[in-house]
């Protein structure tokens, strides 16, 4: 897919049903014991009928009546994706995918989750290595197609944030077989989710406050929040579980998680929780509750979660972060002592002005 063919910049959906189901995920028993995918490699027909993914219509019979999800995150993971989402895929295919390269720019919740995995399109121009990943990899996404039921791929979509935290494109794959002497299509299509930029005039200082509220959640730089150790540990498990090429696993290896190194970090976790975790289980119940048979949320419950985020997130720059520190990148140990600091001079701060007050204040 080149440039060119990139739908249409359109806001960065609400990423409070997506963030629910990892938050829950964190606190589930480790189920990697009893979760281990056994399904086969795709079939090579059903890899060359993949053309009619995209074009074939609902009521043609001839239209596939199993879906390929082209999976990047944690979803490659068996704990996520057959323990937490309960698909039970009937094969799989490693692939890699030329367009498109691997991203955290989906926000998360500061201090626990500050991201989660994306997509972004690459420069069509960029040069395509011939090839293996294993010996040649330029920073092409690679992933995991499964074939699944039309039934299972709408508890993805609903699992996924009911089409507000992604959108569903459909990209070509190149297949990365381990079956000796089968006749693969140099490329097929599937399906993936992906979150749009927030275009330019949406953005803060471009847009009223109407606007600000219901587009995003906006945050300054798209490659500046770090995974938390939890979620890309996922990513990691699944790259093992499906064998992934060793450059991808090494690139997975080296990326830095995000972790609290200050007692001011810690403390603003807690307070975070505190002001924002009811509202989104809130969220997370009316979504399960009001999805429709394609996996789908309303579009006035969508931009309900939308506002929350963007308020939370407000709430984190204007406030939490100056006094508590960074919620979304690791920071040196240097950096953590001087942001524990400043949140204990704040909290004296405080009580000093409050204590001042009493003094100050009229006998009875």
């Amino acid at each position: 897919m080149t440039r060119q063919e990139e739908p249409p910049k359109g806001r960065r959906g609400s990423l409070a049903p997506h963030t629910l189901y990892e938050t829950e995920a964190a606190e589930l028993t480790n189920l990697s014991d009893i979760c281990k995918f056994d399904c086969g490699q795709t079939t090579p027909q059903r890899l060359w009928n993949a053309k009619d993914d995209c074009t074939a219509h609902g009521d043609d019979p001839s239209a596939p009546d199993t879906v390929l999800y082209l999976a990047y995150g944690s979803n490659m993971c068996a704990q996520t994706f057959l323990g937490m989402r309960k698909i039970k895929p009937l094969s799989q295919m490693n692939v890699c995918v030329p367009s498109l390269r691997l991203t955290f720019s989906l926000p998360g919740v500061a201090y626990m989750e500050p991201c989660f995995a994306n997509v972004d399109y690459r420069d069509a121009e960029s040069e395509m290595p011939d090839g293996h990943p294993d010996k040649n990899w330029d920073g092409r996404l690679v992933g995991v197609v499964y074939e699944v039921t039309q039934s299972d791929w709408r508890n993805i979509m609903r699992t996924e944030g009911g089409g507000a935290s992604y959108k569903e494109i459909v990209v070509p794959c190149i297949p990365l077989s381990s079956a000796a002497g089968a006749t693969l299509p140099a490329t097929f299509m599937a399906r993936t989710l992906h979150a749009p930029r927030t275009p330019d005039h949406k953005r803060p200082g471009n847009c009223g406050w109407w606007d600000r509220l219901t587009t995003g959640p906006y945050r300054p730089r798209d490659d500046y929040a770090q995974p938390s150790p939890r979620y890309i540990n996922l990513l990691r498990t699944g790259a093992q579980e499906h064998n992934l090429p060793l450059a991808y696993k090494e690139y997975l290896d080296s990326i830095q998680p995000y972790t609290a190194t200050s007692t001011g970090q810690k403390l603003g976790k807690f307070i975070f929780m505190l002001l924002f975790l009811p509202l989104f289980i809130l969220m997370i119940r009316a979504a399960a509750l009001f999805a429709d048979e394609n996996g789908q949320i309303p579009k006035g419950l969508s931009t309900a979660m939308t506002i929350i985020s963007n308020i939370m997130w407000i709430c984190y720059d204007l406030f939490l972060r100056p006094v508590f520190g960074d919620g979304e990148r690791t920071r040196a140990m240097d950096d953590a002592k001087r942001d524990t600091a400043h949140a204990i001079s704040e909290k004296g701060r405080l009580l000093d002005g409050s204590q001042e007050s009493e003094l100050h204040a009229p006998m009875a």
